[in-house]
């Protein structure tokens, strides 16, 4: 098994197709063919399938590319402590954000960077989902995020308080109200935030939680 075959694998599984996967490792679309293909015959199983989504990753496919995330960021760390030992370097560091973080993440990464000026720190913002695919594909050092997934093994730390508040207009019924009901928002129209995102997620678990309470009541 090689580097290319694993990483011809990961392309596939990125772009979805073989010709877009080639175009960009700078590789022909025979090539990786043969890289797949090999690497097929080294699993004894296939590994992609055809769709009308695309090339798609078999369950033995999946287990391949979890293997080939490992051995990247295996590589990644090697090169950064190459890189400290030629003294090029003091390392680098990788952070996710959820999209509500990237208001203040910056400000503490600048301050992190006065510090540490030879640490290259890089950035990148998502929502919850985008976030924890990027950790359980070993892409990230670090994630700032309401609420940790719950299927992978971290150290969690928390940062400070993350309310959740409703907000309307100053002419809405309920604004006087000092404590309001769930019922009474059973009629309201809402503008949330996009699937996958910790706020939705928050959202739609109070209010399923409340309709599963009010069944219950009703049994």
């Amino acid at each position: 098994m090689t580097i290319r075959q694993l990483r011809a694998l990961a392309a596939v599984h990125r772009d979805r197709s073989v010709t877009a996967a080639a175009k960009h490792l700078h590789l022909t679309q025979p090539a990786v063919t043969l890289q797949i293909r090999n690497l097929q015959a080294l699993a004894g199983l296939p590994l992609i399938q055809r769709t009308s989504d695309g090339m798609l990753l078999t369950d033995a496919g999946r287990e391949v590319l979890s293997l080939s995330e490992r051995i990247e960021a295996a590589i990644a760390d090697c090169e950064t402590s190459l890189e400290m030992m030629a003294g090029k370097t003091a390392g680098r560091i990788s952070i996710g954000a959820v999209s509500t973080a990237k208001y203040f993440v910056p400000f503490m990464i600048s301050g992190f960077s006065k510090r540490h000026p030879n640490i290259d720190v890089t950035l990148s913002i998502g929502n919850r989902q985008e976030i924890g695919t990027a950790l359980r594909g070993y892409d990230l050092d670090f994630a700032i995020m309401g609420r940790p997934p719950a299927d992978i093994d971290m150290d969690v730390h928390p940062i400070g308080d993350h309310p959740h508040v409703i907000i309307a207009p100053t002419s809405h019924r309920l604004v006087r109200k000092s404590r309001i009901a769930l019922s009474d928002l059973a009629d309201e129209t809402f503008l949330t935030r996009e699937p996958g995102s910790g706020t939705r997620g928050l959202m739609e678990q109070l209010f399923e939680t409340a309709e599963s309470d009010r069944k219950s009541a009703w049994r």
